[in-house]
């Protein structure tokens, strides 16, 4: 074919395609940058060309072009990215490993995997940048600085090595051979070759140096090609024998419609939701998915954004490139599995791998309540090496005889009459399955350990049970790139190799599946789609740094390293920008400032250019704002229809929340419609005392009530339902709290009623004036041997947090001392922890409570005697006297002042009348006393103070003086019937609405956990 200009005057459409076209037209064999462009251009061709027919020979990729003029070895087989991972990973592990600092540290073995992949990837280079270096020198006689000669030799390290590796195992490396016309086939010789596009090709001048610049091989490049349609097209066709295309970006770029021009959002959201909005519409025209077509840099998220926004407008995506098997759960079930291991059975590991919805676990109840149990016996991790030291073992071990459900034997969602499985034992089939797996040496091995881990935790239809699409063709694809890994073993001659999963992981890794789907808009990454022409093409997220394409050998290494001849990086990004803005028809280009990696910059060709282009918000294609627009009553440019998604999505509603038997039907408004699903909330009582209540004797069933649920049934019913109804479990989040409270309160508790204890057994009746210094000794001496005994208890926090804990209470636990002696002097502490019950078998519940402390007011040094030698029962030692209950907050008393049980309605919490209920009922006695002490605070929170006959209690003046400090208005038995009248209200009103089924969501109540359904933003069914 002979030099030539080709003029014409074709519209802006068809101009790369003319150009193209033009070289169908001879007879010459067109290489193209990539298979997908040489796909293409073919099915162009066919479509658009003269003859409407091509043969599939008459275009080549560059790749295999390339591949034509290298040697053919009879007794050895290339090197894959296999085996270049399997020379770093030896290489690191052996004796040179610590000899390449500047690529692999052996000061964090954590990154080992990264170091591996990125010197496997490089390795390719290291000829060519060894060879160009050696050459400069000598040429230029330059040499680099003495930190780079080391930074050099370690290259030289690791690529001497590699080569004795490739001959011991009888290898060859593809990329250090070199191209000859020798090697070339016989048919291909002299056959007229035309490499287009080449200012987009990496090595197209050296390959053209290496075979002797042949005249049959030549490229072709369109210069200076105009994009816009208001300006004359002149395409100068340069066809030449071994020419370096000169590259000119066209500058006069029409920025009236910005066509040619970089358009730059404020951020990446409005940029994605932008181009989805725009392609939708297209589609909704009826433009078919080939003439459409999105471009993205190799950028995960953003991928995934745009993949996500696709989804909610119906819009089809097809990824040429595929994603990462990893990405999806069938393959993240394997970066999970192998996490598991190499943290040691960490329970965030444990986390991530069990309660993954996507991978089909057969009994993920059980597995739900394993990690519930960890969180509560604080099992931070396990161990691979030994069981006996697996903290899980031990601490499972603990419960384990209980087969109730509720510790080590819990409810595992198995069918009725199936023997129910101990969490220990199924951690110990776990435990081994994983360690086999991962420790397997054989292709075979992983396979069979991997089927067996399948057959006993995943459910019976495998993979094909999972919720996500295409499970078992993602699985199905990882296992044929084990049978790869396989291969490449046996090719290096291995029969076994240690870490083989990690091998296995890490090869993967850079794999990318890609759907058995012909459907949807493709989606290209950067640049591959530089040279198509496509009617509807945006390429967006192109800022500088995602956007850089070279062809530099030794761009890896740091300017200052290379010498300054090698240094010349030949930047092929302007000329993919001035392809890519000759190829736009009704397309875009487009970059965000703000992205989710951070700020980005616009390429630097294009800010020279003068071709980047400020998005004004009210510019973007928003669908709000002809929303606006709707509800002023406007007309829009646009017929909204709705989609298939929001078809869907209003059928249901229509059905519940948008008709009129919605509030019927929704059940946090008109209850149950079988009220009968709570039936086994109520039962027979069995306590001694109450027999002639139960259903045998002509009683009736009895609803088992304690202040906790009557106060979250006085909030808000629908909340109780769901917790003690339904059994929605509230604080399930598998987290490990930073503070472990309930461990704080236990322990508060306990050093309080160990301190009380001590004191009557001390000095009888509490007297804080007197025994002001003993008590002070005697409550920090119980505090510091309470504190060691349970830190070193197998559940004790995390030493920081004992740290914190101990300083904490340091402070807060001595200020009752004071407190004590104002108001409980001269009082007996009775009880502690006390476990109260009453039963009201005529109005239908069972009501139930634990006390912290109840306090014998008026008590004599014979209560003290009595309470010592046990002469009298406890029980009947109180009956008919005054006594006061304590109720230990750890916090602030909000919302639990005197002043709020004095409030117009039912009070802020029934805590305290339920335990005088309860007092009056098993004990006989009265609650005279009855309040909250804030263990921050340092205070009581008095609800009430009843005077007996009339009289001040004996040793309670105290207690009178600081009720009246308070200023509490009104009569103490007025308030103490008044509340005792809420309660029973309120009890009778539970009982009554949950037999019928009735328990309205209350959208104003303080449900932090429940909030999203009680506020009544769901119709619940």
């Amino acid at each position: 074919m002979t030099h030539g200009i080709l003029q014409c005057m074709d519209s802006h459409f068809s101009t790369p395609r003319t150009f193209v076209h033009s070289l169908f037209d001879t007879d010459s064999v067109l290489v193209f940058p990539s298979e997908i462009s040489a796909r293409f251009w073919l099915e162009d061709y066919a479509l658009h060309g003269k003859s409407g027919v091509v043969r599939a020979d008459r275009a080549l990729a560059w790749d295999t072009f390339r591949a034509r003029f290298l040697p053919v070895h009879a007794e050895k087989l290339p090197a894959n990215s296999l085996v270049r991972m399997m020379f770093a990973r030896e290489f690191l592990e052996g004796p040179q490993g610590d000899t390449v600092p500047w690529f692999a540290s052996s000061l964090h073995p954590e990154t080992f995997e990264a170091y591996t992949q990125r010197i496997a990837r490089l390795l390719p280079r290291f000829a060519d940048v060894l060879r160009r270096e050696r050459q400069a020198r000598q040429e230029k006689q330059e040499a680099s600085a003495l930190v780079w000669d080391d930074v050099f030799r370690q290259l030289a390290v690791l690529h001497g090595a590699y080569e004795k590796f490739l001959v011991r195992r009888n290898l060859f490396e593809p990329s250090y051979e070199t191209p000859s016309l020798a090697f070339a086939p016989p048919v291909m010789m002299g056959k007229k070759h035309v490499i287009v596009f080449s200012q987009t090709i990496p090595g197209v001048e050296g390959l053209l140096k290496q075979l002797g610049n042949p005249s049959w091989i030549q490229t072709a490049d369109p210069e200076a090609v105009a994009a816009s349609s208001d300006v004359k097209l002149d395409v100068k066709l340069d066809v030449k024998s071994n020419a370096k295309p000169d590259i000119n970006v066209n500058t006069k770029a029409n920025t009236r419609n910005g066509k040619d021009c970089l358009h730059v959002f404020a951020n990446q959201s409005q940029e994605v939701g932008d181009v989805v909005r725009r392609l939708r519409t297209l589609a909704e025209k009826g433009v078919p998915a080939r003439e459409m077509a999105v471009t993205v840099p190799v950028d995960e998220i953003l991928v995934a954004h745009l993949r996500e926004e696709a989804r909610l407008h119906d819009l089809p995506l097809r990824l040429i490139q595929g994603f990462s098997p990893l990405e999806h759960p069938a393959g993240r079930f394997f970066t999970r599995l192998k996490a598991v291991y190499d943290t040691a059975f960490s329970l965030q590991a444990m986390k991530d791998l069990l309660l993954d919805i996507g991978i089909p676990w057969r009994d993920i109840i059980l597995q739900r309540n394993l990690l519930a149990r960890a969180i509560e016996l604080r099992i931070e991790g396990g161990d691979v090496h030994s069981a006996s030291h697996d903290a899980w073992f031990q601490r499972l071990s603990w419960s384990e005889p209980d087969a109730s459900g509720t510790d080590a034997r819990m409810d595992t969602g198995m069918d009725a009459g199936e023997a129910p499985v101990s969490l220990r034992s199924w951690y110990g089939k776990f435990r081994g399955t994983v360690i086999s797996v991962m420790e397997a040496e054989t292709s075979q091995d992983i396979r069979a350990r991997l089927s067996y881990f399948q057959q006993e935790f995943f459910c019976d239809e495998r993979w094909e049970a999972a919720a996500t699409a295409e499970a078992t063709a993602v699985y199905t694809f990882c296992m044929e790139n084990l049978e790869k890994v396989a291969q490449a073993l046996q090719t290096a001659g291995i029969t076994r190799y240690h870490g083989l999963f990690s091998l296995f992981l890490s090869h993967i890794s850079q794999t990318r599946y890609v759907p058995q789907s012909s459907g949807g808009i493709p989606v290209y990454v950067w640049p591959q789609s530089a040279t198509l022409m496509i009617p509807h093409h945006y390429a967006i997220g192109l800022g500088h740094d995602v956007t850089l394409v070279s062809d530099n050998s030794g761009d890896f290494l740091p300017e200052t390293v290379l010498s300054a001849s090698v240094r010349e990086e030949h930047d092929m990004t302007a000329a993919l920008f001035s392809l890519y803005r000759s190829c736009v028809m009704e397309g875009r280009l487009s970059l965000s400032s703000q992205g989710y990696n951070g700020v980005q910059l616009p390429p630097s060709c294009m800010v020279e250019s003068g071709l980047v282009r400020q998005m004004s918000s009210w510019e973007t294609y928003d669908s709000w704002k002809d929303e606006l627009k709707l509800w002023r009553g406007e007309k829009t440019d646009y017929n909204y229809s709705m989609l298939s998604g929001q078809r869907a999505w209003y059928r249901d509603n229509a059905g519940t929340v948008l008709t009129r038997m919605s509030n019927e039907r929704d059940v946090a408004v008109s209850g149950m419609d079988n009220p009968g699903i709570f039936s086994p909330l109520f039962h027979e009582c069995d306590h001694e005392h109450d027999h002639e209540h139960s259903l045998e004797r002509g009683g009736k069933p009895l609803l088992t009530l304690s202040s906790t649920q009557i106060d979250a049934f006085a909030s808000c019913p629908f909340s109780w339902a769901l917790k003690w109804g339904m059994g929605v479990r509230d604080d399930q989040n598998y987290e490990v709290p930073r503070m472990d409270h309930r461990f704080m309160g236990r322990l508060i508790h306990k050093v309080y009623q160990l301190f009380f204890e001590k004191v009557t057994a001390m000095t009888g009746l509490y007297d804080g004036e007197r025994h002001k210094d003993t008590y002070q000794k005697l409550l920090l001496s119980t505090w510091g041997d309470e504190f060691m005994r349970l830190s070193h208890s197998n559940d004790a926090p995390s030493p920081p947090t004992l740290r914190w804990i101990k300083n904490t209470l340091d402070r807060q636990l001595p200020q009752i001392l004071d407190q004590e002696e104002k108001i409980f002097s001269g009082t007996l502490s009775w009880e502690f922890e006390k476990n109260l019950e009453m039963t009201n078998a005529d109005k239908g519940y069972h009501l139930v409570g634990k006390i912290d402390r109840i306090v014998l007011l008026g008590a004599s040094l014979t209560d003290v005697r009595n309470m010592k030698t046990g002469a009298e029962n406890n029980d009947a030692a109180v009956e008919g006297r005054a006594l006061a209950v304590v109720d230990y907050k750890k916090g602030n008393l909000k919302n639990l002042r005197p002043g709020d049980y004095r409030k117009e309605g039912g009070p802020p919490s029934f805590q305290l009348p339920v335990y005088r209920r309860l007092v009056a009922s098993q004990l006989a006695a009265r609650t005279a006393l009855a309040a909250y002490y804030s263990v921050k605070d340092g205070s009581y929170s008095i609800i009430w103070d009843e005077k007996g006959d009339g009289q001040p209690v004996d040793g309670s003046s105290a207690v009178n003086a600081a009720a009246k400090a308070t200023n509490i208005a009104g009569d103490e038995r007025a308030l103490v019937e008044k509340l005792d009248g809420e309660l029973e209200k309120m009890l009778e009103k539970m009982v009554r609405d949950i037999s019928a089924g009735r328990f309205a969501a209350s959208p104003a109540a303080d449900s932090r956990v429940f909030r999203s359904v009680t506020r009544r933003r769901y119709a619940v069914r």
